[in-house]
């Protein structure tokens, strides 16, 4: 018997164009956050995780080197309250990536609030950085860039395994 890794090339879930705020503590639960899973959300990408999906990928893709953005990503089990997972401070590199955008080069992981800590993969001057972690179930996830640099655009793709 030979096993196989699933292969999902990255995908685009989102654009953000507009700086966020973090979830109010009031504003948590499914009810209050199911539009910003809505396609033509420009401050929040939500995403929505296929169930085979055990451990995610995410890359970023923004306007220019030495973009600065810190990141938090939300999620939930099914339609459940929204818990914060991760917070990510990026930095744009000179890597070309797709539509006029350069490859987020460095992330660096302040906050991750699951069993198993997220590893940050290729973190380095003008390279393609990933943060890649086990979802330990979350299934929706929802991506807010509480600090966004100027008038930049934050493309946020995922892929998984």
């Amino acid at each position: 018997m030979v096993l196989d890794t699933i292969k999902i090339v990255p995908l685009t879930v989102g654009t953000i164009t507009t700086q966020g705020t973090t979830l109010a503590v009031g504003g948590r639960a499914w009810e209050d956050v199911e539009d910003y899973f809505d396609d033509d959300q420009t401050t929040y990408v939500g995403s929505e995780i296929e169930k085979a999906i055990n451990a995610l990928s995410v890359r970023f893709q923004t306007t220019a080197d030495g973009d600065s953005h810190v990141v938090e990503v939300w999620g939930s089990r099914a339609w459940d309250h929204m818990t914060l997972l991760a917070t990510l401070t990026l930095t744009g590199g000179k890597q070309k990536a797709d539509e006029g955008l350069f490859f987020v080069d460095t992330i660096v992981a302040s906050t991750e609030n699951l069993p198993k800590a997220g590893v940050v993969c290729d973190s380095a001057t003008d390279r393609i950085c990933r943060y890649v972690v086990d979802l330990c179930g979350h299934d929706h996830l929802l991506f807010i860039a509480t600090t966004l640099q100027g008038s930049a655009s934050l493309a946020i793709q995922v892929s998984g395994y």
